[in-house]
């Protein structure tokens, strides 16, 4: 009988695992059902590997919550490191100023209103317009070098609406301008700063470099047309550079439909354009409109 036990207690760890063949399944069984000491023996090693079972399930779930709560702390850290890190540099593109290249899309627009003059800047996207003015002799004659740029940054230009709008008018010290002395206004990339402490070599150069959108130089069109039998006569007066319309003259009786397609708007007008719109814009529209509708214009550039 110690022999039987000795072997069936060596197949106790099989049998419990379920591993053993079934001829020693039943083996056991019959042996069991007879032994009480292997009966005490099945138990205890039951027990055994029951405490061992849960002692290696609690040691695991501590090394997963040990190696969870690294991966959350080592997580949390890392995404702090990297705002911290993109911060500073979000923050940078966002207000970091880009100088924009003079294209049709910006205008300056200038008004004379009495003794002073005013910037007013059409632009695609919201920015910052700056200038400085530098008054110079020439030859004798007072001329006043007006630079200007505009700067817009990232945020500016995501937040735009790409429509045109009026900016704000550059800080200049108009009442140093003498509206009798010559004018000049040159778009440019150059910096307000290095201008302002430039040399008149080197505002040569940034001359040379920059876009020359103003100056006092009258240009005056005369406009005649015929439609319909009918004569109608307008007067275009404006800056020859800019194009930028300073007086506007017509008939009166001008047709709705002429004044609809070229400023949107009905009704007689001794003043047809505004101050601001280009001439060769009102001109093209005049003359396309009478000649679509089988009429003739003469244009009249003096």
């Amino acid at each position: 009988m110690k022999k039987n036990c000795n072997i069936i207690k060596d197949l106790l760890p099989l049998y419990i695992d379920d591993v053993c063949t079934n001829d020693s399944r039943d083996l056991v069984d019959e042996h069991l059902k007879e032994c009480h000491n292997c009966q005490k023996e099945l138990k205890n090693l039951q027990h055994t590997i029951n405490i061992s079972k849960k002692n290696d399930i609690n040691t695991f779930k501590k090394i997963i919550k040990k190696i969870n709560f690294k991966i959350i702390r080592n997580s949390i850290f890392i995404t702090l490191l990297i705002l911290v890190l993109l911060f500073p540099i979000l923050y940078f593109i966002g207000s970091y100023e880009f100088t924009m290249k003079y294209d049709d899309n910006i205008r300056i627009i200038l008004h004379e209103n009495g003794n002073r003059w005013n910037f007013q800047v059409d632009a695609p996207i919201s920015g910052y317009t700056y200038a400085e003015n530098k008054i110079l002799t020439e030859n004798g004659e007072t001329i006043n070098y007006i630079f200007v740029t505009r700067t817009y940054t990232t945020q500016d230009y995501l937040e735009s609406d790409k429509k045109v709008r009026y900016g704000a008018a550059p800080n200049i010290d108009y009442s140093k301008i003498n509206p009798k002395d010559n004018m000049k206004v040159y778009y440019t990339t150059e910096d307000m700063d290095i201008i302002k402490n430039a040399s008149l070599e080197e505002l040569k150069a940034i001359i040379d470099k920059s876009v020359l959108i103003f100056d006092k130089q009258i240009k005056t069109s005369e406009i005649n047309c015929t439609l319909n039998n009918k004569e109608y006569n307008y007067t275009l007066t404006y800056y020859k550079v800019s194009e930028q319309i300073i007086e506007s003259t017509g008939d009166e009786n001008m047709p709705d439909d002429l004044l609809t397609y070229v400023y949107s708007i009905k009704g007689d007008h001794n003043t047809v354009w505004l101050t601001g719109d280009k001439a060769s814009d009102i001109i093209e529209k005049i003359d396309d409109y009478i000649t679509s509708n089988y009429g003739t214009c003469t244009i009249d550039y003096k």
